[in-house]
């Protein structure tokens, strides 16, 4: 290989953003008030593929001695817009309605590249994928002198979901980012209707009530219904009690049912593997069926204490079961024939965890104190697990799900305050995290030890309108653990690192940017 060629890219991806936000509002003399926003934002994007070797289809020979580089170009928008009208109604009713269109896409391009049928170009377009949504709703509110307070709300939804998948431009995959092939190609919508009422009561003044309902009608689920009920009693100012439980129903997003790819990429024995659209014929002769909604009942019970004006300390604790949870289905073996996944009402699955925090503040001379701590300890447990054919969760799935993100973090901050001058330091703890690497054995399993990440900054305001910041992110330079098994290309087993390809894993909770060190000027109009 010529050294002069670039064969790999590390770090974040190089990108541009152009945005622009405006509101605005008009208050008319009987009180009724216009308003209004916008928003557009568009983001270009570079990032690197695997490096490759060009191989000739026809010869089996390598055509490109130095290989390639593809280069991967989204171009992503998003647009959004809101026009409201808000004010009283009947002297005791307040009322808002709004309108909103909102609007996200993606395009995918690709350079420096081939065809999987070993076409070569300098560029391919890869597909596209585009959600719009269009809101109408309309809420309601009224303060009633019932027990020491009633205060009702309702309120009503009107929604239109889009999601379109264009394919790529031709009629093979890309080396790279292989894009959506013709199989892929979707355009759907759902629409919804729904109502929900809010009542929540001071019976006295040192116990609340409430109570909330809301029932959804969509187009290609059916109706979903949502109840919650909640108590809060506090005995003195300094203390309080509450509990919370609720049962709701939530539709498959049109992504989860309308999405699929293709890959040029291998799996762990260097098999490629796609993912299917639900309804697609590969994932329907693998038994795969119209997806249905998730389940879910939630309870939580906690307490708030001010034992002094400066001190305060809360703590929760929560659990969350979900029946009939969607994810994507995958091989249950390590097999050596391409596999078709896709997604299922494949889980049900339970959290159970705690949420404790503490605040305190001090007044220090002319300047002020505040310090906080808190920390989030929890466990997601699969109860059930659905195969169908030889797709399932599996070992790599559960991992997934129930050690695939940090069990326990727990954050400080301390930050003082005087005058123009202002300083934070803030160091986070992610808890530990473990990955499966094979279905059939646990021989590349790797746990991914807890690691502190400390940030800091220092900033000065002049003149009430410019603020000068400089500060550093990952302040002590810290980065995840390694990969330990990076694979080996002469078993063609790519292990945690791809070959020895990625030093680190993607399941690490921070990035493995290192310290980023910044000056930022901010000017208030």
């Amino acid at each position: 290989m010529s050294q002069d060629v670039v064969s790999y890219r590390a770090g974040d991806p190089a990108s541009r953003d152009l945005s622009l936000f405006l509101n605005g509002g008009n208050l008319y003399d009987n009180g009724m008030e216009l308003y209004g926003n916008v928003g557009l934002s568009r983001r270009s994007v570079e990032a690197a593929a695997l490096f490759r070797r060009a191989i000739d289809p026809v010869t089996d020979r390598t055509a490109n001695p130095d290989g390639f580089l593809p280069i991967i170009r989204p171009l992503i928008g998003d647009y959004a817009g809101t026009l409201g009208l808000r004010g009283r109604m009947l002297e005791d009713w307040r009322y808002d309605l709004a309108a909103t269109y909102g609007r996200n896409g993606v395009k995918y391009d690709v350079s420096n590249t081939q065809s999987s049928a070993g076409v070569p170009g300098s560029a391919f377009e890869a597909g596209s994928v585009r959600f719009k949504q269009r809101v109408l709703n309309l809420d309601l509110f009224r303060t009633f002198s019932r027990f020491d307070e009633l205060r009702l709300a309702a309120g009503g939804e009107l929604r239109r979901d889009s999601y379109a998948l264009r394919p790529t431009a031709g009629t093979t995959a890309i080396e790279g980012f292989a894009g959506f092939g013709p199989a892929q190609f979707a355009d759907a919508g759902s629409n919804v209707a729904a109502g929900y009422i809010d009542l929540e009561a001071d019976l006295v003044p040192s116990v609340l009530v409430a109570v909330a309902g809301r029932l959804e009608r969509h187009s290609d689920v059916g109706t979903l219904p949502a109840v919650s009920l909640s108590l809060r009693y506090e005995p003195t100012r300094h203390f309080a009690v509450r509990g919370a439980v609720g049962r709701s129903e939530r539709a498959p997003s049109l992504a989860q049912s309308f999405y699929g790819t293709i890959s040029t990429e291998p799996g762990p024995y260097g098999v490629a593997s796609n993912v299917a659209r639900v309804s697609s014929a590969a994932a329907t002769a693998a038994g795969a069926t119209a997806l249905r909604p998730e389940r879910n009942a939630t309870m939580s019970a906690g307490f708030s204490l001010a034992p002094t004006p400066t001190l305060s300390l809360s703590a929760d604790a929560y659990r969350i079961e979900v029946d009939e949870r969607i994810t994507l289905l995958q091989s249950l073996t390590d097999a050596s024939a391409p596999t078709a996944e896709f997604s299922a009402n494949a889980a049900d699955t339970r959290t159970t965890g705690v949420d404790v925090a503490a605040h305190y503040g001090v007044q220090l001379g002319r300047g002020s104190l505040r310090l906080m701590t808190g920390m989030n300890a929890h466990r997601t447990s699969v109860l059930r697990a659905l195969t169908i054919g030889g797709l399932g969760l599996g070992r790599l799935g559960t991992e997934r799900i129930e050690h695939g993100q940090p069990s326990s973090s727990v954050i400080t901050s301390a930050s003082y305050a005087r005058g123009a001058l202002g300083m934070l330091l803030r160091t986070q703890r992610f808890g530990e995290v473990r990955v499966a690497g094979l279905q059939g054995d646990a021989s590349l399993d790797q746990t991914f030890r807890p690691r502190w990440v400390t940030d800091a900054n220092v900033s000065y305001t002049m003149l009430r309108k410019y603020t000068l910041t400089a500060g550093a992110d990952n302040l002590l330079d810290t980065y995840p653990e390694r990969n330990r098994v990076p694979g080996s290309a002469t078993t063609n087993q790519r292990g945690n690192g791809f070959f020895g390809i990625l030093p680190y894993n993607a399941a690490s909770p921070f990035a493995f940017n290192g310290r980023f060190v910044y000056g930022r000027l901010s000017i208030y109009l």
